[in-house]
């Protein structure tokens, strides 16, 4: 089966497609109208597969420029696309551009009435000035030049996703794990988080410009209580470049102890990087029964 194929499939030429990518990219429709509806993967693991397939052979740069174009008006498949693709992306490591957007600032997000600080807006500029001139520092960054950050190539381990109310297996995974190492949930619906750099970083894949929704803290607790007691973490949150300047995440409340050591960034990556492979994969399509089942063998 033909990379190409897949990405016909993923860009709406579906029917163009050979009936295997069919097997990997499902396509959604309305039975009474049959109007086209969300495209996505059969499954994670084969979106992932697909990912490190496209990041071998060169073509994830047309998967990223695809999926971070604003002509993409399909978000339910342009977010779903964009996790698996960021999933091999982040851990196979590279360098990636990103700022500072939310960081301690020794100001309460309220008053004593409950009401907006006035004073919060003053004492975080200067606190992200503060820690973005840390960063240039510690990074060896040249004074007013752009932040990168540096992403060695990491083992991936996936833990049970939990849901709205629950981290599912994050804690007891992350208390064995070996740092460094890239943790994901086997499911869709994790709350708060899409992956972990262990031992401090927690990430969030977004596709949608705009200001971000609030986070529920508690569980973004949770997830920070179940890494290594560390004076500060990192929740990032991982954007395709057409939404990097204008996206904006809501400040945390920090009302609980680790959140409140939590700085916050944005994370640009951009259809042209060509990260660092660890292995060329091969897809075999192989027919069971009705359906099919997808084998990956470095080669």
């Amino acid at each position: 089966m033909r990379t190409l194929q897949v990405l016909a499939a993923i860009e709406g030429q579906y029917d163009a497609g050979s009936e295997a990518s069919h097997r990997v990219v499902h396509q959604d429709g309305d039975r009474v109208t049959f109007r086209e509806c969300s495209r996505k993967f059969a499954t994670k693991n084969m979106g992932e597969l697909f990912a490190q397939t496209a990041l071998s052979r060169g073509t994830a740069a047309r998967l990223l420029m695809k999926l971070a174009s604003p002509s993409n008006t399909n978000s339910s498949s342009r977010g779903h696309f964009f996790e698996a693709v960021m999933h091999a992306v982040v851990s196979n490591g590279g360098s990636f551009e990103y700022k500072l957007v939310d960081v301690p600032c020794g100001v309460p997000a309220s008053d004593s009435r409950g009401r907006p600080s006035t004073e919060r807006s003053s004492a975080l500029q200067m606190a992200l000035g503060n820690a973005t001139a840390e960063a240039r520092a510690d990074g060896g960054i040249a004074p007013g030049a752009l932040l990168r950050m540096t992403v060695p190539q990491l083992k991936v381990q996936v833990f049970k996703g939990g849901s709205n109310v629950n981290i599912g297996d994050f804690g007891s995974v992350a208390m064995q794990c070996a740092s460094p190492c890239y943790l994901r949930p086997d499911n869709g619906i994790h709350p708060v988080i899409d992956a972990c750099i262990h031992p401090d970083t927690l990430l969030n894949f977004k596709v949608a410009a705009g200001k971000a929704g609030s986070l529920n803290e508690k569980l973004l607790e949770d997830h920070l209580q179940s890494l290594t007691d560390l004076p500060r973490y990192y929740f990032d949150y991982i954007v395709p470049a057409d939404v990097y300047s204008t996206f904006k995440p809501t400040p945390l409340k920090r009302d609980l102890p680790r959140v409140a050591r939590t700085h916050v960034r944005v994370v640009k990556v951009e259809a042209k990087q060509r990260p660092t492979v660890r292995a060329t994969v091969q897809m075999h399509m192989v027919r069971v029964v009705r359906g099919a089942c997808l084998m990956a063998r470095p080669v």
